[in-house]
């Protein structure tokens, strides 16, 4: 394998070399061709970019020891060796070491590759950066941990619907009613209510209305319960949804 491109058997049904150069040279993806040692012969533009090396402080390295961190360094070379062994085609998901020392996220698809007399000759690589995917990942699940934490300190119910479906459902909620967050979750709010409040819920649902109104709730144990419900439209995790509070009412009062 050449430090321009990588040549070998498996992508013989390309045309050209020169084909094959320029995808991997011009591809928004990391390309990276290890020999059986784990030392780098390939390295593409794009990883450069991503990671500040030149092309001659990477050509030659060991990949594992220089850009993998050093908890995931034999897990890794235990994958690569495994890799080899079966001649196989696998997804990983790892991060690498910048040269300023920032970890990027990647996601991997990695084949073995052979030589002319079909043996092992090494690996090709092609790594998609997920590192803001991640980091969206870890802030929405951060986002959905500080809304448990406040929203389990109020005395109301709240559930978060998109469309009716519940997406997030409090535990004043699960204590109100009597169903647990699993059976609420992925149901149709609707579906905890008669009729009749039904069709006052899906007035303001259906436009959208911000305000409060009292309708009869729905218990798992059969009873019903008079409920004050206040509802408004929210941005969450790139959709518009409703945020709904449910205050127990005291059985005196009646829906309106």
């Amino acid at each position: 394998m050449s430090d321009t491109a990588p040549t070998n058997s498996i992508f013989a049904d390309l045309a050209t070399e020169r084909v094959l150069t320029n995808f991997f040279e011009r591809m928004p993806l990391i390309g990276v061709g290890l020999d059986t040692q784990g030392a780098v012969t390939y390295i593409n533009p794009y990883f450069l970019t991503l990671t500040g090396y030149t092309r001659e402080e990477v050509i030659g390295k060991n990949w594992f020891t220089t850009f993998i961190p050093k908890a995931q360094e034999t897990m890794l070379t235990n994958a690569f060796t495994d890799i080899l062994a079966k001649e196989s085609y696998t997804r990983l998901e790892n991060a690498i070491l910048t040269k300023s020392g920032e970890l990027r996220q990647i996601s991997w698809t990695n084949a073995a590759l052979k030589d002319a007399e079909g043996k092992p000759s090494g690996t090709l690589s092609i790594g998609l950066d997920i590192s803001n995917l991640k980091n969206a990942e870890q802030s929405l699940l951060e986002d959905e941990e500080r809304f448990r934490i406040l929203s389990d300190m109020t005395r109301e119910g709240i559930a978060i619907h998109d469309h009716g479906i519940i997406i997030l459902s409090n535990r004043k909620l699960t204590e109100m009613s009597g169903y647990s967050e699993a059976e609420l979750v992925g149901k149709n709010v609707l579906d905890f209510f008669p009729p009749e409040s039904q069709a006052v819920m899906k007035k303001y649902m259906d436009q959208e209305k911000e305000g409060c109104y009292t309708v009869i709730g729905n218990k798992k144990d059969g009873s019903t319960m008079p409920v004050e419900i206040c509802g408004r439209m929210a941005d969450y995790r790139g959709r518009r949804v409703r945020v709904t509070t449910i205050r127990e009412l005291p059985q005196a009062d009646k829906a309106s």
